[in-house]
């Protein structure tokens, strides 16, 4: 089942045209956001869609985990060039027209082919 459910995690790179195959509707996210279920990682994804130009995600390491390998574990690269506002736990990040890469580790609890529960870290 791993393999599996370490494919689906990778088809999220396809945006959020596969999010409601994908993500329950009651996604629990950790921590906690305004938005509530899959929203969260559709927000998520269109506020760095929208900041910087020619966004794309890789993956740079994933395993399994957990009793029945219901957990996937993913480190995700994500590059771009940052050329409008994006908005950070910290406040606004005003453009800086350079080209950024950063780091996202997340955590999915898959059951049933499909993402029920999620951490995450930028």
């Amino acid at each position: 089942m791993s393999v599996e459910n370490q494919m689906l995690v990778a088809r999220s790179l396809r945006g959020p045209a596969v999010f409601e195959e994908i993500y329950h509707p009651e996604l629990l996210n950790h921590p906690q956001t305004r938005a509530k279920g899959r929203d969260v990682v559709k927000d998520f994804y269109e506020k760095y869609n929208r900041a910087f130009d020619n966004f794309e995600g890789t993956i740079e390491e994933q395993f399994s985990a957990g009793e029945n390998d219901d957990l996937v574990v993913t480190v995700w690269k994500g590059r771009g060039i940052h050329r409008r506002e994006l908005e950070t736990p910290l406040g606004p990040l005003a453009p800086t027209n350079r080209h950024a890469e950063f780091h996202v580790i997340t955590v999915v609890r898959v059951v049933n082919g499909r993402i029920v529960e999620r951490w995450g870290q930028v």
